[in-house]
């Protein structure tokens, strides 16, 4: 099955070093995003990156031993964004949040599950996160 839609992408840029209670902000909010039933979220390190105040962060012959920046990815429908957002005021100290607009494919032909068999039988898939489903070609 092949399900397409529309989406925003959320980026979030941290720095590596940023804790929440106690515990390295990206695992606080890949635990929070589990939580809050978030569909998904990538976290990649930086190998180099500067801010505002111009000063570079990680080094091409040594990234692990300096400082990186991190980044997280989500794909998610208008209205978890807005809840994401909401999360992400009372956890980040210091960081840039970029959404866009995105159009998503998302294959799901080896073990669809059953919300997907239900959103493929279903005429109205407005009420979820994955889309419409389309049928297309298998070939390229």
């Amino acid at each position: 099955m092949k399900f397409q839609d529309s989406r925003k992408k959320i980026s979030i840029y941290i720095n590596r070093k940023d804790k929440y209670n106690g515990k390295a902000l990206y695992e606080a909010l890949l635990e929070e995003f589990i939580k809050n039933e978030v569909s998904g979220c990538s976290v990649f390190y930086t190998l180099a990156s500067y801010g505002g105040n111009f000063v570079v962060h990680g080094n091409v012959e040594f990234p692990l031993f300096r400082n990186k920046g991190i980044l997280l990815e989500v794909v998610e429908t208008e209205k978890k964004v807005e809840q994401i957002l909401k999360l992400l005021d009372t956890m980040i100290p210091n960081g840039i949040v970029l959404i866009e607009e995105v159009s998503m494919t998302r294959y799901n032909r080896v073990h669809p599950s059953d919300k997907d068999n239900l959103i493929a039988d279903s005429s109205d898939s407005s009420s979820s996160s994955l889309g419409k489903p389309y049928e297309g070609s298998s070939s390229l």
